[in-house]
């Protein structure tokens, strides 16, 4: 009698779902509590719990850890994956909090939450970051120091390439218009340069000859005050 071969679906499907079934038991280990609290180290246990909470976005996950630094981070990526501001109020920290709302701003593009950041110097990052984020250069008058308002102004004038922005600066107002006037490639905005000194008006006229030049239009050399430099304009285009 003839031996019956055996099936071959049984011989090699069967030990592929057992590989990956033990496989799957294995991730599920790694991305378990249970796999955290096998670590012996504190810092690294808590902060195992962390990348747990932060992947799951589950606020239970926070309970299994020690350290008081590591649970407000904790709440904090948890807040950030649920889109959840109320989890920020239960962190006790006053600057983990502050921290906790300023990036729920980021993520929901809320800039009213900014000036409900009780510690200050995360409410004025909280208005710069927004600021940039929206591209709205008028949170950038929430910030209290001059050199971070004109940071700001500058920062929202190259993202939006919005040149009038670069008028707000406290300072450095030729060099903003310039740069957007070179990447923009827009003459127009030559005409907005700020006159104070003598060298002031030559820049201006170097404007419209750079921008001349890299557009390939000489019409632009009879914005040119400056005989000398009007002449070199013409050249590049005559020679």
């Amino acid at each position: 009698m003839k031996k019956k071969r055996p099936d071959l679906a049984y011989q090699y499907v069967i030990p592929v779902i057992i590989i990956l079934l033990a496989l799957l038991l294995v991730v599920n280990y790694k991305n378990s509590p249970m796999g955290c609290s096998d670590i012996e180290e504190d810092i690294q246990r808590d902060d195992c719990y962390v990348g747990l909470a932060k992947e799951r976005g589950k606020i239970s996950v926070c309970d299994n850890i020690i350290n008081p630094s590591f649970k407000d981070e904790c709440k904090r990526v948890v807040a950030i994956k649920q889109g959840n501001i109320n989890l920020c109020d239960d962190i006790d920290d006053i600057k983990s909090k502050a921290y906790c709302l300023e990036s729920i701003a980021e993520v929901k593009k809320d800039p009213s939450i900014c000036p409900t950041i009780e510690e200050n110097q995360w409410s004025q990052i909280c208005y710069n970051k927004l600021a940039l984020i929206l591209g709205d250069y008028n949170l950038c008058l929430n910030l209290e120091r001059i050199e971070k308002k004109d940071e700001c102004f500058l920062d929202v004038a190259e993202k939006t390439q919005d040149y009038t922005i670069c008028l707000a600066l406290s300072d450095g107002i030729n060099s903003c218009l310039w740069s957007i006037a070179k990447s923009t490639q827009n003459e127009a905005i030559c005409e907005s340069w700020i006159l104070e000194k003598g060298s002031d008006r030559v820049n201006k006229d170097l404007c419209y000859k750079n921008l001349a030049r890299s557009k390939e239009d000489i019409r632009l050399c009879n914005s040119i005050k400056y005989d000398s430099l009007k002449e070199e304009c013409i050249k590049m285009f005559t020679d």
